[in-house]
């Protein structure tokens, strides 16, 4: 089965409030493609009381912990790019743990338009009330952890054994919910 990853943004321990300094990095990185050679240095700093998760999002990128990154870099289908930043927190360099700028670079046509409900724009799906996905064999399937395609939205999915390994291991700041719990998600969570 497949799951859709999600920060946890129930409370400011697992949802941090954050930013960056580096304009270019705003800029140039908003693609799903790969960065090596061109990625700037970043600094992000954490304005939250709490230390950082395992995985956050500062604006529209998303950053994993060393302890994430490991057990992603096991798995030889996933197709991630990490790069490191520095993390800032309570007026310091944060040396608890590396951090890197989490780049998924597989995509995938996993989207069922025919029985999603959404708006549509020049082809691609927005506006998502109701998320299915096409039917997959998870043991066969060659995506792992993937962007689904033909999204103005980046949804994230990934398969039900690696969400399980990734909670397992304690991970900290994301969910993984079941696709027909998109449309719920505000309400499970207690997001307003």
């Amino acid at each position: 089965m497949i799951k859709v990853w999600i920060p946890d943004i129930t409370s400011e321990e697992t949802y941090p409030e954050a930013h960056y300094e580096d304009t270019d990095f705003q800029k140039e990185l908003m693609s799903r493609q790969p960065v090596r050679g061109k990625f700037p240095d970043v600094k992000i700093f954490i304005e939250s009381e709490f230390p950082p998760p395992d995985y956050f999002e500062c604006g529209p990128k998303s950053f994993v912990s060393e302890k994430l990154a490991d057990i992603l870099r096991c798995h030889e289908k996933v197709k991630v790019e990490f790069h490191a930043v520095e993390v800032f927190f309570r007026g310091g360099l944060y040396t608890k743990q590396q951090f890197f700028y989490f780049n998924v670079v597989d995509e995938a046509d996993g989207f069922d338009f025919k029985k999603s409900q959404y708006e549509l724009l020049k082809g691609y799906a927005y506006r998502l009330e109701e998320l299915v996905l096409k039917p997959v064999d998870e043991h066969e399937h060659e995506h792992i952890l993937f962007y689904l395609e033909n999204l103005i939205s980046s949804i994230l999915c990934i398969v039900d054994a690696l969400a399980e390994e990734i909670q397992a291991s304690g991970c900290t700041g994301m969910k993984f919910i079941d696709p027909q719990d998109w449309g719920r998600r505000r309400k499970l969570f207690g997001w307003s």
